[in-house]
């Protein structure tokens, strides 16, 4: 009932709603809407806030706390601040993030990103070479040697809040239990370079509020007063009264370099299991 509360507060957006979201960082049955909701709100407090807690948060409110901090130019620069001072450790960021990040229209943001971060290339310039490199890694000989349950482990922290296998998952992207999982070349063709082909109903938006948020997601249903944006953590209605610009592209919801965090026997263990003709237990 508090939740739902909340959820109308957060749908009306009054500013002074802000210091009760703030209150609600320390709430353990509240704290991750009201990590999503601070994103409705230009407010000069809210970065440090949310950095100030981060260390202590799970994995889901550390994501809602990304993706708060990236979806506006001034908290924005305080996320790369943090990753620059390691508070927030680049593995924390995925390049969903990052392309989220180049789609803000700062000032000071577009040479921060490249300072903190590096040079941020489309992922098909190095697809060959990856390609190359992981189908010599994948033979089937090692594949066989994989660990599904790791496999498993690995698909729930890295694919499954978007794609369903097995009957269990997000709806986010397509269900990958029917789809070529078995063949390496279509899985790291997908994996390495998401955004090559996107079927239209996959296709990531970027919107713009008419009160300075930006949000990236997927268009899941229109009607003629407002739109339900999918992003990568939950599900926002926007009236269309308030959207100020909606730019479709041609770039996946799914991020690309999946695969750079882990080491050659995790990609294994990942790319065996999606191969698996039957689910497998989670290890303990």
């Amino acid at each position: 009932q508090r939740e739902d509360a909340l959820k109308t507060l957060l749908f009306q957006q009054k500013p002074d709603l802000v210091p009760i979201l703030h209150e609600l960082l320390s709430d353990n049955e509240l704290r991750g809407p009201a990590i999503r909701g601070l994103a409705a709100f230009d407010r000069a407090d809210t970065p440090a806030l949310l950095l100030k807690h981060y260390a202590n948060w799970n994995a889901d409110e550390k994501s809602d706390a990304i993706q708060t901090l990236s979806s506006r130019g001034n908290y924005a620069l305080a996320l790369l601040d943090a990753i620059d001072a390691k508070t927030i450790p680049r593995a924390d960021v995925s390049s969903y993030t990052i392309r989220q990040l180049q789609a803000l229209k700062h000032p000071d943001l577009a040479a921060k990103l490249a300072k903190v971060w590096g040079e941020v290339r489309p992922a098909s310039a190095d697809k060959a070479k990856l390609m190359a490199k992981y189908k010599a890694e994948l033979k089937p000989d090692v594949l066989k040697k994989a660990n599904l349950a790791n496999g498993r482990a690995l698909y729930v922290k890295s694919c499954a809040s978007c794609h369903r296998l097995f009957g269990e998952g997000g709806d986010i992207g397509p269900d990958l239990t029917g789809s070529q999982r078995t063949n390496l070349d279509y899985v790291l063709e997908n994996v390495l370079d998401p955004s090559a082909i996107v079927p239209k109903e996959y296709q990531v938006t970027v919107v713009v509020t008419t009160a300075g948020r930006t949000l990236s997601g997927i268009i899941k249903k229109e009607s003629d007063a407002a739109i339900t944006l999918q992003l990568q953590n939950e599900v926002v209605v926007l009236p269309k009264n308030e959207i100020d610009t909606r730019t479709p592209t041609k770039q996946s919801m799914m991020p690309d370099g999946i695969f750079e965090p882990m080491r050659i026997e995790e990609v294994r263990d990942l790319v065996a299991y999606l191969a698996s003709p039957n689910q497998v237990a989670l290890k303990k």
